[in-house]
């Protein structure tokens, strides 16, 4: 999936005068794959990744831009529903864009079919009244991740201290043994029982997350794929020597 965006910033590398090497410039260019999977960057120790949803909307805002540009191949991923892909922090109002190369397709009809046909499927032909991103309707649901998110980590300190020894945890267990047979049993069963505590927080918060997600794209994956068809037709019926260019 990185390569898509790779090959992206070669394209406008080039556009400003900067030359590959030959060999490394195709590599990129025919291993680009947009269905590749897409990995995680908060798995393993990247769960302390601080956890809030990149609100593009707020970005765009906070640099001035009007509308951004998304390429071409998010839809392309939305449309096949890639790994259950469904962003959930794309503005209504956007500019779809291509790689800027040879490449004849997509064609800029097929762009604008995506500009005009997708966002509208919630909103009236007119639009909302400003742009905004489904996690304009979900702050309560953004606020509960960063809250689970910071509870967490606010546990993690303790346990950590507690596992090394440090003080004042090991004062903390003589005066539970004072009390219990079995202080550290004791004690592993409070971190177990609010460990399982934020991680069935932190799996609603997902959840609830990713099912308005899914159900946004999912009313709208239809018209992507008739798009995408009738692009894949109308590539098909072009030119030999215009076919020739692509890839």
């Amino acid at each position: 999936m990185s390569l898509v965006a790779l090959d992206w910033m070669m394209a406008e590398a080039e556009r400003c005068g900067l030359r590959f090497i030959q060999a490394d410039r195709e590599y990129v260019h025919t291993h680009q794959d947009v269905h590749d999977e897409l990995y995680d960057a908060r798995a393993g120790l990247g769960v302390y990744y601080r956890w809030e949803p990149r609100d593009l909307v707020k970005l765009c805002d906070a640099h001035n831009i009007a509308c951004p540009k998304v390429h071409i191949s998010v839809f392309e991923r939305i449309a096949n529903g890639t790994g259950r892909y469904a962003p959930i922090n794309l503005p209504h109002h956007y500019e779809v864009v291509r790689t800027n190369d040879e490449r004849s397709w997509p064609s800029d009809q097929t762009l604008w079919a995506i500009e005009r046909q997708v966002p509208h499927g919630a909103h009236s032909v007119a639009g909302p009244p400003k742009n905004e991103s489904l996690l304009e309707g979900m702050a309560g649901t953004v606020r509960s991740g960063k809250m689970s998110y910071y509870t967490f980590v606010a546990a993690s300190i303790p346990a950590v201290g507690w596992w090394h020894a440090l003080p004042p945890f090991p004062q903390v267990t003589e005066a539970l043994a004072q009390w219990c047979s079995y202080p550290n049993l004791i004690i592993g069963a409070i971190y177990a029982c609010v460990g399982l505590l934020v991680w069935g927080w932190s799996k609603r918060v997902d959840g609830r997350m990713e099912s308005a997600a899914q159900n946004y794209w999912q009313r709208r994956r239809e018209a992507l794929r008739t798009i995408f068809s009738d692009s894949q037709i109308q590539r098909g019926s072009e030119p030999a020597h215009k076919v020739a260019r692509v890839g």
